[in-house]
């Protein structure tokens, strides 16, 4: 199995310079790894011997205005917020059972967006991420590790749902970054 994620700069274009910025980020965003480390995402579900397919992932690194936008729009929280996840698929088991239906060699399994302002803002203040040399960085990987649980089925509506994805996801990123994880943003 890989995974393939299309990597995209959402429309930035404010008159101070923020979006040669993002474009510069964008550039430096360490695509190869998170493909490479994806898969143990699926690990820390479970999911040990998936079926050999390719497994897309549409990840857009957007400004607060546009994830405000999307919030508002789909999930009526007309706010700014860290990462929203689009999944085609309500489970992992239901994307895989997916591919071994149809015998298509790729299968997508959703978008992630991320506001890089909000990443700016408190890639700082997490404990996790603060004191590396480049916070923003992994804040982003963080982020969009997070979503890309939520295309593969993993969502925190109660307390024990959260841990659930927490748990999961520091799993992952614990292997990944030498850092002490904490059970919570």
């Amino acid at each position: 199995m890989s995974i393939i994620i299309d990597f995209s700069l959402g429309d930035h274009s404010s008159p101070d310079g923020w979006s040669s910025f993002w474009a510069a980020k964008a550039a430096e965003f360490p695509l190869a790894f998170c493909e490479a480390h994806v898969p143990q995402l699926l690990q820390a579900l479970g999911i040990q011997d998936p079926p050999e397919a390719e497994l897309l992932l549409d990840w857009a690194l957007v400004d607060n205005t546009t994830i405000q936008g999307l919030n508002a729009q789909y999930r009526h929280k007309n706010e700014a917020t860290d990462v929203l996840s689009f999944p085609i698929y309500h489970s992992a088991a239901e994307a895989l059972a997916a591919v071994l239906a149809t015998k298509q060699p790729q299968i997508l399994l959703g978008q992630v967006v991320v506001s890089a302002e909000w990443a700016e803002a408190n890639c700082q203040l997490d404990p996790r991420t603060k004191d590396l040399a480049d916070p923003l960085q992994a804040y982003l990987v963080d982020r969009f590790f997070h979503g890309t649980l939520h295309c593969l089925g993993q969502h925190h509506d109660t307390d024990d749902d959260y841990e659930t994805v927490i748990t999961a996801q520091n799993a992952a990123i614990a292997t990944l970054f030498p850092i002490p994880v904490p059970t919570a943003l």
